[in-house]
């Protein structure tokens, strides 16, 4: 049996979860979907369950045409992994930047729970579920 070296398992599984935000921050489809599982799932609120890479590609562009979206900071992480080392999960904090056409931003804080799986040596978000800590206005 192979022996799992989890605390460099955790740095990989951070590495993929702040390329994948800095895809969103960056507002690169490419980036964000390189880093996610083909039967990936996200729960969202106000919204029916996103399922699968297309249908999460589909969300993205539509995300972006509708919102002033800015930048996305990752504030909170606490990550762990399974002994297996097939499995790790992100519980932490990231804030939407929305920039209005006057300039000014606002920051809206979420809570999230980012789900990873290691497929072929590789790890990728398999699923996330966001809770807006306070309702936009």
């Amino acid at each position: 049996m192979k022996e799992i070296r989890l605390e460099n398992e955790k740095k990989l599984v951070a590495q993929v979860i702040d390329k994948w935000l800095e895809g969103w921050s960056g507002k690169d489809v490419e980036v964000i979907t390189r880093h996610v599982a083909n039967d990936f799932v996200a729960h969202l609120p106000n919204r029916s369950s996103i399922n699968g890479l297309e249908a999460l590609k589909d969300y993205v562009l539509e995300y972006y045409n509708k919102r002033p979206f800015g930048p996305v900071l990752h504030v909170e992480s606490q990550i762990d992994v399974s002994t297996s080392g097939d499995l790790a999960y992100e519980v932490g904090r990231h804030d939407h930047v929305m920039v209005e056409e006057s300039g000014s931003h606002t920051v809206r804080p979420w809570n999230h729970l980012i789900v990873l799986k290691k497929t072929d040596g590789k790890w990728k978000v398999t699923a996330i579920s966001e809770t807006n800590i306070s309702p936009s206005k």
